[in-house]
């Protein structure tokens, strides 16, 4: 990354003294628009000039492109995955193929996540979003394939969640360089989309496998640049979507709807962002009475048992906060070492912030405190640090302000952060080549020797996984 930009508004070209920073600049009254021509030809060369349709359509197409090629290359097309993830594609497969959510009833106990919905009928606990992105990938697959039902769970064919990950990713990579793009130059805008494609858990999670990270990494970034352009209805449909993904994202619209209302005085924000994202709310909760009879928002998740009763102390939240940032294989700080050079530098990324980018970091870390008062725990090996995630990526314009207001002003510090970047990227290198350690691997061929020796005659068991 390089060059600094300190202006809160959209087209930054001139320092500001602290009574003006602290003022709302043309580009926050107006969305967030791009600079003017008087601030173009202020010689600024990392001001956020203007959209240059080739030239940025050519750097987002590119950046789509060069990060669908590389996660097609590493993403896992086998059944070494995470009962989540396998869990997503049997709902998938059976939607794409059977035109069903309900499962085969030989498939039952063949995952951990496989539940009993209305009336006994199988499903897995899965939410709506990430099924609905990925059955189109498995009914292109059975279309030109045609390998019929898997005579058990274990044996689905598990590489078009595959591709689906790698391609919904792919695109959340576009929009975070949307984003991006109203807060700085084209080449800074593209530098951090690199380093956030490929030097964060977006590359070794969310593009590994059919998780519900990536669609949820698309639709926050959407919904942020929605209420960038004051297109409050765009940004709470996109909010929606990540709703039917991941529902305790909900807080991030409520937060940036309330955000807007209170900076601009005026109710519609709230009112447009909050209404169009509700819909995500109450098609979840139509979809967990249609298959679970239960109208809360869960799906077939069993929240209760989930939690327990101590989750929500605030000793609990503090300890588990900590652990998120710092624990060695859950810790985010370890994944994204570069954080250990922003983070205490915030306060100046926010003073020099548009509304939109403080209202999307404060949604993040109000998330932050939902999921790990919920759940900490990620999964091992490399997706320990997934809960993360979209913290993270709310977080990101906040970074890069910080970034363009403090860090790079310091050539130790920009020296530190700089190397750092490039130290997660060799960290998410290797974890996208290697996400399950030999350790897990073996424990998964241990079960499916097992399987295999009570149930020989199962097809797969001849191939053992192919």
């Amino acid at each position: 990354m390089e060059g600094a930009n300190d202006n809160p508004g959209e087209g930054p070209c001139r320092d500001l003294s602290p009574g003006e920073a602290a003022m709302p600049s043309p580009g926050q009254q107006n969305g967030g628009g791009w600079a003017s021509d008087q601030e173009m030809g202020s010689g600024d060369p990392l001001a956020p000039d203007r959209w240059d349709r080739r030239r940025d359509g050519r750097a987002l197409v590119g950046l789509v492109l060069i990060a669908w090629l590389v996660y097609l290359a590493t993403a896992t097309y086998d059944s070494y995955q995470i009962n989540d993830n396998r869990a997503v594609n049997l709902s998938a497969w059976s939607l794409g193929v059977l035109g069903t959510l309900e499962l085969p009833e030989h498939w039952k106990g063949g995952n951990r996540w496989i539940v009993e919905g209305r009336d006994g009928a199988l499903h897995t606990n899965r939410f709506p979003g990430a099924i609905l992105w990925a059955a189109p990938f498995h009914a292109a697959a059975e279309r030109l394939a045609g390998s019929g039902v898997a005579d058990h769970a274990v044996f689905l064919n598990h590489a078009p969640g595959g591709v689906a990950a790698a391609s919904v990713t792919a695109l959340a990579v576009g929009a975070s360089f949307l984003v991006f793009r109203r807060l700085a130059n084209r080449r800074l805008a593209v530098t951090t989309t690199v380093f956030m494609a490929f030097g964060t858990a977006v590359w070794s999670v969310s593009a590994d496998s059919m998780w519900t990270h990536g669609l949820t990494h698309l639709t926050l970034m959407l919904g942020v640049l929605g209420v960038a352009k004051q297109r409050y209805a765009r940004g709470g449909a996109a909010f929606a979507v990540a709703v039917l993904t991941r529902p305790h994202v909900a807080v991030v619209p409520a937060v940036m709807g309330v955000w807007e209302s209170i900076t601009q005085r005026r109710w519609r924000p709230m009112l447009v962002v909050g209404v169009t994202s509700l819909c995500g709310v109450a098609m979840l909760a139509a979809y967990s009475q249609w298959l679970f009879e239960t109208w809360l928002p869960i799906a077939g998740y069993n929240v209760p048992d989930s939690i327990g009763d101590d989750r929500l102390l605030v000793l609990t939240l503090v300890e588990r906060t900590a652990f998120t940032l710092a624990h060695p294989v859950r810790g985010v700080l370890i994944y994204a070492p570069a954080l250990v050079v922003l983070l205490p530098f915030l306060r100046h990324g926010w003073r020099t912030s548009p509304d939109w980018a403080r209202s999307a970091a404060l949604a993040g870390s109000l998330y932050l405190l939902v999921q790990v008062g919920y759940s900490w725990a990620g999964g091992a090996d490399f997706f320990g640090s997934r809960m993360t995630l979209e913290t993270l990526v709310l977080l990101s314009p906040l970074l890069l302000r910080t970034w363009q207001s403090v860090i790079v002003k310091s050539e130790p510090l920009k020296g530190a952060a700089v190397g750092l970047l490039v130290v997660g990227v060799f960290v998410h290198t290797y974890g996208a080549l290697n996400p399950i350690s030999q350790d897990s691997r073996e424990e998964w061929e241990s079960e499916l020797d097992q399987l295999c020796e009570r149930e020989p005659e199962l097809s797969g068991c001849a191939t053992k996984l192919g």
